[in-house]
């Protein structure tokens, strides 16, 4: 088990086709926030590095094909913030930052609470994509942003490579399916 005092951001990132073992799945580990007030499975063990929590796998080439993270902050006090809010929010700042001419939302309750995921695929560069999957899960007074990113190479395709066009891949699935809450405590984080 590992430790981490009093931060409020995890992030997890992870490669896919790390020269794997014959015959030997993955390991996926379950990691808990107690101050937090999540848990969470993600593929490889992380290392802590100050304000998170972070695991780097690369294929053959060094190249990271996929992360995964968490970040979670309290419902602002005053300004009246509700699901719908903080959700036309979350769509802006990734419109911003991302400048994206096409992105999917989906309005959904994640065990009982108010949840919404943007879906979207962006071109890095010639031949690298990307493509994010971003919920965003307000649970009483804390609001919980969860990503996945699979990251694809693929120099032949003139537009978006059909390994980005698949929907649910399995450890996006998984990922997201693992991801529990729990009432937060104080003091020490531990993952």
């Amino acid at each position: 088990m590992k430790k981490l005092k009093g931060f409020g951001v995890a992030i997890f990132l992870c490669g896919l086709g790390l020269l794997p073992v014959r015959g030997r799945a993955q390991a996926w580990y379950q990691l808990t926030s107690p101050e937090g007030g999540f848990s969470v499975a993600v593929p490889g063990e992380p290392v802590s590095e100050q304000a998170s929590w972070t695991l780097e796998m690369k294929n053959r080439a060094g190249v990271k094909q996929a992360s995964y993270w968490v970040h979670y902050r309290e419902v602002l006090d005053g300004i009246g913030e509700t699901p719908a809010s903080v959700f036309d929010m979350e769509e802006l700042q990734l419109q911003h930052d991302f400048k994206l001419p096409e992105m999917t939302r989906r309005a959904f309750a994640y065990r009982g609470h108010p949840a919404c995921e943007f879906d979207f695929t962006r071109r890095l560069s010639p031949g690298a994509w990307s493509r994010i999957v971003r919920r965003i899960v307000m649970v009483n007074q804390r609001v919980y942003a969860v990503q996945f990113e699979k990251l694809v190479l693929d120099f032949q395709s003139p537009g978006i490579p059909a390994a980005l066009k698949a929907k649910n891949f399995p450890d996006e699935e998984k990922f997201f399916n693992s991801l529990a809450f729990s009432a937060p405590s104080s003091g020490e984080s531990s993952f």
